[in-house]
């Protein structure tokens, strides 16, 4: 095939149109001479194609290539990657019995299984959350940060009384209140009934302790004087009632596996959401709305 100079290889002219510039329009010379194996993108043979090594053509767009760099690296192998899809977009990596931020981190320790789930979630005041569960530590949130928010505790002695008495720094006591909601971790052997979500009874009663309501700890031999951790419950309602959220997710379980109808109903939801949509429009137009 004969290859043929174009005339748009100049410099491109405005097309007039009644004498008015129509247009700046310029025009590209197919790559008759094939690929360039040299040339970068804004230099070489007009009539050459270079090779975008670092991008997609495709019909439509030009898009970046899929890549990999090293952002950290984690002891251990990763079983969950937890994303934040706040501002910015971020992620936490699950390994072993601790959770990692992105810059390596740890943001939670003392985790007995690194199996989560989750969900994103915003609060009232339009903040963004992360909310995990792995079904044993009980319903977490993250926001996003690279410290747990509150921080966790140490507990420097778990008791193997009835009911459960943790010990903490005279630093750490004012962190907790009577009804309170506390997360255990990190208790093993008979005093594993610790872990999770408990209320707190008898602050400061001895000194630096705090009981757990309802929780039976003579069945251990002995305190357990490391490794546990107390984490107060978050200002944020999906861990305020944890219980609540938990007891709703066992009745539909119990109602799927039953063959019955679900108390509330989708149509109760349904219902709920129209009356929410009626009373935000409402409030926008200052009239009333009718449902």
């Amino acid at each position: 095939m004969r290859m043929m100079p174009s005339r748009y290889l100049t410099k491109a002219q405005p097309v007039l149109a009644k004498k008015k510039v129509a247009g700046q329009i310029q025009h590209l010379q197919a790559p008759l001479k094939g690929l360039s194996l040299s040339s970068q993108l804004v230099l070489g043979d007009p009539l050459k194609a270079p090779i975008l090594d670092n991008w997609v053509v495709e019909e439509d767009k030009i898009r970046v290539r899929p890549g990999t760099f090293l952002r950290q690296t984690i002891t251990g192998p990763i079983s969950t990657i937890i994303p934040y899809y706040g501002i910015p977009d971020d992620y936490a990596l699950a390994s072993g019995s601790k959770i990692y931020s992105s810059d390596g981190v740890v943001i939670a320790n003392a985790m007995t299984r690194d199996d989560w789930a989750w969900t994103s979630f915003s609060n009232l005041g339009d903040r963004e959350y992360t909310v995990l569960c792995n079904g044993a530590d009980g319903v977490w949130s993250w926001d996003g940060g690279n410290t747990a928010d509150p921080a966790t505790v140490a507990v420097t002695s778990l008791s193997n009384t009835n009911p459960v008495k943790c010990t903490v720094a005279a630093g750490d006591i004012g962190k907790f209140s009577n009804g309170q909601t506390v997360v255990i971790a990190g208790a093993t052997g008979a005093l594993a009934v610790c872990n999770g979500p408990h209320v707190i009874g008898s602050v400061g009663t001895p000194a630096n302790t705090f009981t757990l309501v309802g929780v039976n700890g003579t069945a251990a031999g002995a305190p357990q004087t490391s490794g546990v951790t107390a984490d107060p419950v978050q200002d944020f309602f999906l861990e305020r009632y944890a219980d609540a959220y938990r007891a709703e997710l066992s009745a539909f379980i119990d109602a799927v596996k039953a063959g019955k109808a679900c108390d509330p109903t989708g149509r109760d939801g349904l219902m709920a959401q129209r009356l929410a949509d009626a009373a935000t429009e409402s409030a926008q137009s200052g009239k009333p709305v009718r449902v």
